[in-house]
């Protein structure tokens, strides 16, 4: 159905989960809009404005960013069609870089990474991934080293995608560690 851009469907589950949150008054978390410049010709016919070309105008920073229980959160979504692994080069260094920043601040940031094939969603830490990007030199990190070393993100009976449970879950082990 959406072959041309294989995660915008799992955008709309996490725009939908971000959705029961909100109404729930548990986080405000938002998709954030690639921007874009539209450039418009008017049209005498028509008497209107006539979109003539429209292009993005950068690089965004991550889909998703907000904030649940007085934390900053931003994380991106990504998804992949492989069965073992999964590439790279879906990281792009942009997001890299602001993730990293977010962390630095004392803010949440992740990866939501969903195997299309197994069906199965995982969050994957800033910092846990950055430590794995510089200890190997492998182009994809295996399915396993996800298994062993990040979440396995559910539904729940009110959420569509519940990875916020999760979020808040690794917080409160994180704070135990520290005290």
């Amino acid at each position: 159905m959406f072959e041309n851009n294989q995660g915008e469907e799992f955008e709309q589950v996490v725009i939908w989960a971000n959705m029961q949150y909100y109404e729930r008054r548990e986080a405000v978390i938002q998709k954030i809009a690639v921007p874009w410049n539209v450039q418009r010709k008017f049209d005498y016919v028509s008497n209107s404005n006539t979109i003539v070309t429209a292009y993005p105008m950068g690089k965004s920073t991550v889909d998703f960013g907000g904030t649940a229980r007085g934390k900053s959160i931003w994380f991106d979504a990504k998804v992949t069609k492989s069965k073992t692994s999964f590439p790279l080069s879906n990281f792009k260094d942009h997001q890299h870089e602001f993730l990293s920043r977010v962390a630095d601040q004392g803010g949440l940031a992740f990866y939501l990474i969903y195997c299309q094939p197994a069906n199965k969603t995982w969050l994957l830490w800033f910092r846990d991934f950055d430590q794995w990007r510089q200890e190997n030199k492998r182009k994809s990190i295996p399915f396993k080293w996800l298994d062993e070393n990040c979440v396995i993100v559910h539904p729940s009976k009110e959420i569509a995608l519940d990875y916020l449970s999760e979020v808040f879950k690794h917080e409160q082990t994180d704070q135990g560690a520290n005290n």
